[in-house]
């Protein structure tokens, strides 16, 4: 079944962002989904809003924004790959920082989900949704995350890392050369 991506945000007091997926047919809705969304991506509240915000100005640029009374919103077309995969790119970035320890940790899982690839945030965005195998718990797949960003390392774990020294390793490959 197909999906009409929906982006809404508030900013202000009472900033918000969320990501939804609505039937793309009424004929297509099921009872339950009558006026609710059928799944939502992702979403975050508060200050840690003001961190997507970068996101959301790409977005528009690329998108056509609608503003009732202070809630924007942008529908994505539904047969375009390349705005379904900022839809979800959007949608795992807000739950990333929605749900991380701290600023930092968001911050840098942010980046994270910024650099990654298109089938990497499919991948990612399954894991979240339970989409493939049983749902797995949305913690998990936070916590693979910051571990994969390495934002979950404090300064003090960085510097107790031991550095190899490259020489040594150099003289280490001159007996196979």
């Amino acid at each position: 079944m197909t999906y009409k991506y929906v982006l809404k945000w508030r900013v202000g007091e009472k900033s918000s962002i969320v990501v939804e997926a609505w039937p793309s047919s009424p004929k297509l809705t099921l009872p339950k989904e009558k006026k609710k969304p059928s799944f939502i991506i992702g979403s975050a509240k508060g200050k840690r809003t003001i961190i997507l915000m970068t996101i959301i100005d790409e977005l528009k640029k690329k998108y056509k924004v609608k503003n009732r009374n202070g809630l924007y919103r942008i529908d994505f077309p539904f047969d375009n790959l390349e705005a379904i995969a900022d839809v979800y790119r959007i949608g795992l970035a807000s739950q990333v920082v929605s749900k991380s320890k701290d600023f930092d940790s968001a911050d840098g899982s942010l980046q994270y989900v910024l650099r990654s690839t298109t089938e990497e945030i499919w991948f990612w965005a399954s894991k979240l949704l339970g989409v493939v195998d049983s749902k797995v718990d949305a913690s998990c797949v936070m916590d693979a995350l910051t571990i994969l960003s390495s934002s979950n390392l404090s300064k003090k774990s960085i510097s107790n890392m031991t550095i190899t020294n490259n020489t040594s390793q150099k003289s280490k490959l001159d007996a196979f050369l």
